[in-house]
């Protein structure tokens, strides 16, 4: 007995060493290419089987202090539909000096006829590409990828940038089945730890001893100018960070978020002082105050502001025309518009210039929205820069220059603020374009004092539908329909469709409702960016209306009902982000046919979130041969907590329910 449980247990470990996981560069298993989905999801298109980062200094006795990340990663693809996880995009900065990337490897393996092949990434596969004046990216796709292959690659990149060390991801938008990243900073470096994302990391903490050896040039004598080269070592302590994880979850993108990248679980280190060997403290840590008055001192921000002679002459004529601050405000920024075009370039600094863009009748984001600052402040308005972080480029944790991508404008009046922004074309005063609205920006004043000031939109975006119906006997229905959009809602239509003709709009109306045809189409202040948007056209339909026996049947708000929950999950991580308030507000007026009555109605209802997050009314009244039926859903608040996701799960639910409610008529 005691032979055959030694031969079992033997047997066993020999397996699990077979198929132990092998992290060596260029050793893959068969075991892993045979693995034909993820075996924790099997939705899962593409995972990392292996990440590794190893992040740490180097010093040269003549170039200083570099650090080096060395990045590995091993990829497996399951399907078609991941092959895009076989592309890395490396960017690098440049400023003077330039990183660096060295030392790439990246191989493809597939298993064909039971054996693994592997094909080795060429260097004409690699591609540069100077992507800015301070950006270089390198890209490449692997070769020869299919269905079941694995992609790995390595290699390292050194940084004179020393002070900066990138955000270190620890989740991605597929799982990751062993993650190991290792940090280590010498005793001379005094960096600050922030942990983001709602997935738990433990980050473990050590200190090491370590030699440094260098050799530098050193003059022969001071009379002389000779060299000798001499060798030197330091001993040092270093702090280690580590992070080593297993079967890490996929990063899931739900409905109504700004940006998932704000809620990745990542490592960020901040440099607070470095403290070499008989030299002062020089301390790094900012306040957003100080960066905020260092980007105002800059010459390509602050002093781009007091140019005017450029458009003095072309403004004044505009000036003369009233002395009314608000009126100022709308005609200043008409006119920004129309001069200069936005060429699509983020950024808190300008690149050609104020003055050249201007001319040239381009520019990018800081040139456009500083030139408008500059003429507002021309015209007696009180304007000044604010610095902002789209949603794409996500929220800044600490105080940092890179914080920010993005410039608008606010203007003080009766202690109001507005904001604007003169690179969105058909935006209006307090209603920016959906990509600036995250959280907050930073107010920079002339004296680069600054502050925060809240971006989230107070002020609805409404959706006004009004619908008239008249259904015949034999269940056909005309009708006409006019739908109001204001605010936010009137800018995202004018982004939609002011530049599309009239027959593109109504095609796509129709595909959404296949059972109407549409005629008499008609929209009012199409591209007038100061007024509502107004969309009318009449419609027929022989399908909105089921005919069973002497009976009609029909949902009260027909094409216009909202019949899915976009919150479908059992629980929720992140916030809900509407981006604005909203009202959504649907009226229908329904002439029933000669010889019938109403049998049942949906019941009316009012229910509410909590603190009067937001409500939602449905009515039905009657009045002869007549139906009015009012729907109306408030949300009074732009992000909802998620806190209270199964409120606001059970209240749409409520809402699509009574929406795919029938109507019920029945032959006299």
């Amino acid at each position: 007995m005691k032979k055959i449980l030694i031969t079992t247990l033997v047997v066993i470990l020999v397996t699990n060493k077979l198929i132990a996981q092998n992290f060596n560069f260029g050793e893959i298993s068969k075991e892993e290419l045979r693995e034909q989905y993820y075996p924790k999801d099997s939705t899962v298109t593409a995972a990392y089987l292996y990440k590794e980062r190893e992040i740490y200094y180097i010093y040269d006795g003549e170039r200083g202090w570099t650090l080096v990340t060395e990045v590995y990663e091993r990829i497996k693809l399951y399907d078609k539909e991941g092959f895009d996880y076989a592309t890395e995009v490396i960017s690098l900065y440049k400023d003077g000096s330039s990183e660096k990337m060295t030392s790439l490897k990246a191989n493809t393996y597939n298993l064909e006829n039971n054996k693994i092949v592997k094909e080795k990434l060429a260097k004409n596969q690699v591609f540069k590409e100077d992507k800015t004046k301070n950006t270089i990216v390198y890209k490449f796709t692997m070769p020869n990828i299919k269905k079941g292959a694995i992609v790995e690659w390595k290699y390292k990149i050194f940084s004179p940038y020393y002070s900066y060390i990138d955000e270190i991801e620890l989740q991605h938008k597929i799982p990751i089945k062993q993650l190991n990243i290792k940090v280590k900073i010498p005793e001379y470096f005094k960096f600050k730890r922030h942990l983001k994302g709602y997935l738990p990391v433990n980050v473990v903490q050590s200190m090491k001893n370590r030699t440094i050896q260098f050799s530098y040039r050193r003059q022969v004598n001071s009379r002389s100018i000779k060299t000798a080269r001499e060798s030197n070592k330091v001993d040092l302590r270093e702090l280690i960070y580590t992070v080593t994880d297993k079967n890490i979850p996929a990063l899931v993108e739900e409905d109504y978020i700004s940006n998932i990248e704000n809620y990745r679980a990542a490592l960020s280190l901040e440099l607070s002082y470095t403290e070499f060997p008989g030299s002062r403290v020089k301390n790094y840590s900012s306040t957003w105050e100080s960066v905020c008055n260092k980007v105002n001192k800059s010459a390509i921000f602050g002093l781009e502001l007091s140019k005017k002679t450029y458009f003095k002459d072309d403004l004044s004529p505009i000036l003369a025309t009233t002395s009314d601050k608000l009126k100022r405000i709308n005609l200043i920024l008409k006119f920004v518009k129309s001069k200069v075009k936005w060429n699509g370039i983020y950024g808190k600094y300008t690149d050609v210039g104020v003055k050249k863009a201007y001319k040239e009748g381009v520019g990018n984001i800081a040139e456009i929205n500083l030139m408008l600052v500059a003429m507002l402040r021309e015209g007696g308005i009180n304007a000044n820069p604010v610095l902002v972080s789209t949603r794409n480029y996500g929220i800044p944790l600490f105080p940092t220059s890179k914080g920010f991508n993005y410039v608008i404008v606010a203007v003080e009046i009766n202690e109001n603020i507005i904001l604007l922004d003169a690179s969105e074309e058909y935006s209006m005063p307090n209603v920016l374009p959906y990509r600036t609205i995250n959280w907050r920006g930073r107010l920079v004043k002339e004296d680069g004092t600054s502050l925060w000031v809240d971006l989230i939109p107070t002020t609805h975006a409404v959706d006004n539908i009004n619908m008239n119906i008249s259904i015949d006997s034999d269940g056909y229905v005309d009708g006409m329909q006019r739908t109001s959009y204001i605010n936010m809602q009137a800018l995202s239509y004018r982004k939609k469709y002011a530049k599309i003709k009239d027959e593109a709009i109504i095609e796509k109306r129709e595909n959404e409702n296949e059972a109407i045809e549409i005629a008499d189409f008609k929209i009012i202040n199409k591209t007038e960016g100061y007024k509502p948007v107004t969309e009318m056209f009449k419609f027929s339909s022989e399908d909105l209306i089921e005919t069973v026996g002497d009976r009609m049947y029909f949902k009260p708000l027909f094409f216009n009902s909202q019949t899915k929950n976009p919150f479908k999950l059992d629980k929720r991580e992140y916030p809900i982000d509407f981006g604005t308030p909203f009202i959504e507000k649907k009226m229908v007026r329904i002439t029933i046919p000669e010889g019938y009555i109403i049998e049942s109605i949906p019941e009316s209802i009012a229910i509410g979130l909590p603190n009067n997050y937001g409500v939602y009314i449905f009515n039905v009244k009657i009045q002869e041969n007549k139906m009015m039926i009012l729907s109306k859903l408030q949300m009074n608040t732009a992000v909802y907590p998620v806190l209270n996701y199964d409120e606001i799960k059970e209240f749409y639910k409520i809402i699509v329910n009574k929406n795919l409610e029938q109507i019920v008529l029945k032959k006299a």
